[in-house]
Formats: structure tokens, sequence, C-alpha cells
């Protein structure tokens, strides 16, 4: 790559990282932040240390974020401007070096070899260094998000953590510079989380040469019955011809290696699996009542497991997808999954019908389904169904 290349990259990494803000700004993860930061010591150049952002959490706390395509690229002028910028403001308590999540694998392994220089528990192998780390795109994000949410209970930071990932995607999705550098296979364009954009495109089978458009939401209207539907992101592809696909997905994201996927009540499992079979309607019901197989009849326990037997790919069709539930299968039915692994950051894709085909071909487990059955809130009322989330 020529240095006229080099420096175009750079600039466009860093309208990237602009863009990461705004996003992080409308979540509320952030106060503000600043592009451009300067500041100086008395009686010098009052603008002699810079930074391309900081950014100021509700908390008052800030960090700067330099951004690079290169280790090379004059990181001991970030050494020092970061240095100098936290001693001049006390507020400053991180300063972070983010590179991009497409970056080359080669370059990408001397990003992770400096971070642990710098961040070794062993003194004397250790780096001095004013960065408090180096990390990816995707990293940075994460760990933003982590002190965004930290005062919040558990439950409350999964239950942001979940509805911000939808809206990650759909912004990934609508991003111009994720666009451009996928049809024109623009290695000077860097994209914002580009490699989740181009697991995406994969799946759903698109042609960069007659795709025009890509427009994303997760506004999706509410089932008729007024439940929420499967899909959590709506991806509607223009292409040249004139003519519109929607791509449906549901977005799981977790540290768990099981979720919870699907709650209904009895009634309605069986108005959706067999409606005209009374006594999968009567013996349902019964593991309503109940909670649990344990407490239930050891009779219509055994009736349940022998009824679902063969409803079983219509039930995981239906559970992880929404699939011949109520609803607007274009819309309301999730024909993608996307599974986040907060441990590993790891995105894994798969289409609703192989993931069904893997939850069938692992152990079974309750009723011998690839489900665990339970219920949610009070006893009674409903059937929650869990599974495994990472296959």
């Amino acid at each position: 790559m020529s240095n006229v290349d080099k420096q175009k990259r750079g600039i466009s990494f860093k309208d990237v990282m602009n863009e990461m803000m705004e996003e992080a700004l409308k979540v509320g993860y952030i106060k503000s932040y600043v592009k451009n930061y300067e500041n100086g010591y008395p009686a010098h150049d009052p603008n002699q240390f810079k930074a391309p952002l900081k950014i100021t959490f509700h908390d008052n706390t800030e960090w700067l974020v330099f951004s690079t395509t290169s280790l090379r690229d004059r990181i001991k002028q970030q050494y020092w401007d970061a240095h100098h910028l936290k001693i001049l403001n006390h507020y400053i308590t991180r300063a972070f070096l983010v590179y991009p999540d497409s970056i080359e694998e080669k370059e990408k392994n001397l990003f992770v070899a400096k971070n642990e220089k710098i961040n070794t528990e062993e003194p004397d192998k250790r780096e001095f260094c004013p960065l408090y780390a180096l990390l990816s795109q995707e990293s940075f994000s994460n760990m933003l998000e982590e002190y965004a949410l930290q005062t919040l209970g558990r439950g409350k930071q999964k239950d942001s953590k979940g509805k911000n990932f939808e809206k990650r995607i759909a912004t990934i999705m609508t991003n111009p510079h994720n666009l451009e550098k996928w049809k024109n296979k623009d290695s000077v364009i860097d994209g914002y989380h580009y490699t989740t954009f181009e697991k995406i495109v994969n799946i759903i089978g698109i042609d960069r040469t007659t795709t025009t458009e890509i427009d994303a939401t997760t506004d999706i209207p509410k089932l008729p019955s007024g439940g929420s539907p499967k899909t959590d992101v709506l991806i509607k592809v223009f292409f040249n011809d004139g003519l519109a696909k929607n791509f449906t997905f549901s977005c799981k994201r977790t540290d768990q290696k099981s979720v919870s996927v699907h709650q209904y009540k009895a009634d309605t499992f069986a108005d959706v699996l067999a409606p005209d079979d009374d006594e999968l309607r009567r013996v349902l019901n019964a593991f309503q009542t109940c909670g649990n197989k344990r407490d239930m009849v050891p009779e219509d326990a055994q009736i349940l497991e022998d009824k679902l037997q063969p409803l079983i790919p219509q039930l995981c069709q239906w559970a992880i997808g929404g699939v011949g539930g109520e609803g607007d299968p274009n819309v309301q039915w999730a024909h993608y999954i996307i599974a986040y692994d907060d441990n590993t950051q790891e995105i894994v894709l798969h289409t609703t019908a192989e993931y069904c085909k893997k939850l069938v071909a692992q152990k079974a487990k309750a009723f011998r389904t690839p489900f665990s059955w339970t219920y949610q809130g009070d006893r009674g009322t409903n059937i929650q169904l869990k599974c495994s989330i990472f296959l």
C-alpha cells in the first residue's frame, strides 16, 4: 500500500471512529465527545498535544482515543501526546489506541503482541506506556459499553447489551463505508465493524455487482396478539433491477451456554403445533400447571414426550424463528440467527433451518426435545423453552 493509500485509509478509519462515537452518544453510553482534542502547558503552545477523540462519560470520566491502521504509524507520538494530555487533564483516566476489525492478520498480531507487552504481569518485561490498551474496534466498543453500564445490575446490563447489539447490527448494515468497501473490494476504505458486515452479506448470499442499497431497522411491529416477533433486525436489500428483498434476523447475545428462546401459554403451544389434538393440549397444560417434568403425573409426562416426537422439527422452527406461528413471515419470522459470545467476542451466523438441524442433532433434553422446559414468573402461567446458543 502506497503512502497516499495509507493516508486515505487512516482518514477513513477516523471517520468510522467518529461514527462509533455518534452511536455511543445515541444509545446513551457517553455524555459527549470532542474531535481533535488539544491541550498544552502554560507559557507554551496551548495546542501542542493532540488526540483524535476525547470522550466524556456521564460520571465525567474522560478517555482519549487514538486510531491507526498500522502499528508503525507514529506510535511514539501517540505515547507522547497521551502521556502529557493525561497530566494536563486529571479527568482523563485512560487512553486507547484502536485499530480496525478488518486489519490484516499479520498486522493484527503485531498489535496483540504490543498490547501484551504493555499489560504483562511481569514487571521486567513490561513496557512503559501511557496507553491503557491497544484494542480492535470490536474490543474497544465492548470496553466502552462495559464502563458505561457498570452501575447497572446484571439483569439490566444484559437487557441493555442485547438491545444495543441489535441496534449495532442495524447500524453496521446501513453504514455507507461498509457498502462501498464491499462493492468495490477497496482495501483503502475501512468499515464500521466490517467483518460482521461481511459475514452477514455472505450468509444472505447477495451479489455485490447487483446490490445498490442496504437498509436495516430494529423497529419491528408487534405480533397481532401484542407479543414480540422473533425478528430483531430487518435488513432490506435493494437491487439494480428495481426489486428489493427482506432478510430477517434474530439476535442472541450472551456469556452463557444456553438462553431462553421461547415463552408462550400452553394453549398457544397446542394451537401452533396441533390444534385438533386435545390430548396434547391437556398434557401441555398439565406441564404448565406443574412448571417442571418431575412434578407431573408420570403417565402425563410420557404422553407429552411421545406426542412431541413427530412435532420436534415444527417446534424448533417456531421456537427459534417464529415459523408457523402468527405474524408476517417476511417481516416477523426470523430466517437467520446471529449469536454473539460475550466471552470470546465471536459472532456466529446460521440460517434458522440450519440452527434447528444442529439443535435436533445434539443430545436430547426434556421430553427428548432439544429444549429445557421451565417457566418465567408465576408458575402455571406459561411455558418457557431454553436451548444451546453457540453450536
